[in-house]
C-alpha cells in the first residue's frame, strides 16, 4: 500500500485546523520528534484553540515538546516515561482539555469515537458506534 501525502510538510500553512492526529509506530514517531518544522506547528497548535491527539507512541510526540506536561494520558506500554511531566494512566484513551490520547491500536476505535465527541458531540459519537456495531460507553 502506498500512502501519498497531499502537502510536503515543508509547504504546510496552518488554517485552523480543528484536530491534529498524531500516529504511534517506531521509527515514525522518533523521525516526528526530530522533524523541527512539526514541532513549530503542534506548539502552535497547543497553543491555539484547536485539539492534539496522539496514539500508541504518538503521544511521546507531545511529551517530547512539553505538550502534555500537567495533564493526563496514556501511550502504548512501555512508553510511559517519554510523556513529560504528564500523569500516567493505564486506560485506553483520555481526555484532558484539548488534547486526546490513545494507548494503542486496541484502542483505535474509542480513541476515532472520543474524536469524534470532541470535535461534535456524544450524540454524533453514540451514533458512529451504533453504526458500527460497538457498545456505547455510560
Amino acid at each position: 500500500m502506498s500512502i501519498i501525502c497531499d502537502t510536503h510538510i515543508d509547504d504546510y500553512q496552518p488554517a485552523g485546523e480543528k484536530i491534529l492526529v498524531i500516529p504511534g509506530g517506531v521509527p515514525g514517531v522518533d523521525n516526528l520528534k526530530a522533524n523541527q518544522k512539526l514541532s513549530e506547528i503542534l506548539k502552535a497548535q497547543g497553543a491555539g484553540t484547536g485539539h492534539l491527539a496522539a496514539v500508541c507512541a504518538g503521544p511521546t510526540v507531545l511529551g517530547n515538546l512539553g505538550l502534555l506536561d500537567g495533564k493526563r494520558a496514556t501511550v502504548y506500554p512501555g512508553f510511559d516515561g517519554g510523556l513529560g511531566a504528564a500523569k500516567y494512566e493505564d486506560v485506553p484513551t483520555v481526555v484532558d482539555g484539548q488534547v486526546i490520547t490513545g494507548r494503542g491500536l486496541g484502542a483505535g476505535i474509542d480513541f476515532a469515537l472520543e474524536i469524534v465527541r470532541t470535535l461534535r458531540d456524544k450524540a454524533a459519537a453514540d451514533k458512529v458506534a451504533a453504526q458500527i456495531v460497538y457498545p456505547v460507553a455510560g
